[in-house]
Formats: structure tokens, sequence, C-alpha cells
């Protein structure tokens, strides 16, 4: 009886066909707050790698628009190439970062889940708006979990702000106070400034949805771990019983000897 107890306890690692069966049915370890984080960190990064070609064509762009305005006659024609030629301005300086957060969003979820497209998972489900369910998962030990991460993300990012706009009023790097009064300066500055705090941001946003993401991987392996009977049963499907692969050898085997003897 104890020993029958021991073979049905969960404590064997989950195979490979258990992995594959609940990643098929969409049973994955995915943080989307990581996927979240590495997008914003991207997409920052990226403002800041092009803020100076941003600039650069943005100024150009108001440039030409304006002097178009004082020397053209407005009327319906030329509003619409006027917005035309803003529209496909904006599409230049910002195409480049939206492809580079697309890139990394695809990256960092195929990183944790492999590529896996479930049409399931856009199909219309009446549960996910059932009002009693979502009472019960908010008020779960997962809703409470995640209560408190999603504190300890605001916290983060206030503290990283407070820090970094505190630097830019006062301390040896502030704007404020330097004798600069050219705008442009001051503007330019202040805005790299406030990149590099989001990027900051995003960083420490990354760490802690790091963190999100192996304590769902762990649960994840809990919830897939096997007792020693089902890995005997998966290990009998995908191979056949034991008992018989084994009466087959030595029936092999004995006809082997008697055509030797032969």
């Amino acid at each position: 009886m104890s020993e029958r107890i021991h073979h049905d306890e969960r404590t064997e690692a989950p195979t490979a066909r258990r992995l594959e069966r609940a990643r098929i049915e969409g049973r994955t370890a995915l943080s989307r707050d990581l996927v979240g984080s590495a997008v914003m960190l991207a997409g920052f990064g990226g403002i800041l790698f092009f803020c100076a070609t941003m600039y650069a064509l943005l100024s150009t762009t108001v440039k030409v628009i304006l002097g178009n305005l004082s020397s053209v006659k407005l009327d319906g024609s030329t509003a619409i190439l006027l917005l035309e030629d803003a529209i496909k301005t904006v599409i230049v300086f910002s195409g480049p970062i939206l492809l580079i957060t697309f890139v990394v969003a695809v990256l960092s979820t195929w990183l944790q889940v492999g590529f896996q497209i479930r049409l399931a998972e856009i199909a219309p489900d009446l549960g996910r708006i059932d009002p009693f369910r979502n009472m019960r998962k908010i008020f779960s030990h997962e809703g409470f979990g995640r209560l408190a991460f999603g504190f300890l993300k605001i916290s983060a990012v206030i503290l990283v702000l407070v820090h970094g706009v505190r630097g830019m009023v006062v301390g040896p790097e502030a704007i404020v106070g330097t004798g600069i009064s050219d705008p442009a300066i001051i503007v330019s500055t202040a805005g790299s400034r406030l990149v590099w705090i989001f990027i900051k941001i995003s960083g420490v946003l990354l760490l802690i949805s790091a963190g999100d993401w192996a304590h769902k991987r762990w649960q994840y392996r809990q919830s897939l771990m096997m007792s020693r009977t089902e890995v005997e049963d998966e290990n009998r499907e995908a191979h056949g019983d034991p008992l018989l692969r084994r009466r087959r050898r030595d029936l092999h085997e004995k006809l082997l000897v008697k055509r030797e003897e032969r």
C-alpha cells in the first residue's frame, strides 16, 4: 500500500512528451510583463539611437511646411498634400522604432514558449467576461500575488523617476540654473535626459519581469510534475509494454541459439 502511494506521488520531472503536449495545448510559462518590458526598453533605446536623425527630419519638415504656408495659397488640395507629407515623415522616423519593437516582442515571446500559433486564443470565450469567475481570480492567491507584483513595479518606477528628475533639477548634472538660454539646447538636453530615465525604468522593469518569468516557469514545471506510475504508463504508450518487449527479446535470443545449434 505504501509503495502504491509512493508511486502516485508527483516526484518525477515532466517528460519531453508531456512538455510538448502541454505546449500544444497552450499551457506555457509566458510572462507578458517580460515581453512588455523588453518592448519598452527597445522602444526608448531606438528613440535614443535615432533621436538626432528624427530631430533633423522633423525640424526640416516643419520648416518646409511653414515655408509653404507663407508662399502657397492654402486650399483643399494643398492641405491634403501637406498632410500627406507630414504623414510620410511620421512613418519614416517612427518606422524603424516600430520595427525594432515588433522584432523584440516576437523574439521575447519565442524565447519563452517557442514558435506557436494558436487561433483558439483569439476565439470568443464568454467565460472570460464571467464576473464570478473573474472575482474568484482577483481574490485568489494568484490575484494577491499579481497585486503585490504590480505594487512592486509601480514603486520601482516612482523611485527611478524621482531620482532621475531630481538629478535634472539639482546636482552636478542639473539643467536648471546652468545659465543656458538657448531653448533648443534646453529642450534637447531635457529630452535626452528623459529618454535615459525611461530607459532606466524599462531596465528595472525588465529585471523585475525576469524574476516573474522565473517564478512562472517554476510554477509551470511544478504543475507538470508526474508520478512514477504516470511515467511508466507514458513509456508504455510510447515504447510498448516492457514485459512484452522482454518476452520478444527472449524469444528472439532463443531463435538465434537454435539457429546456431543447427
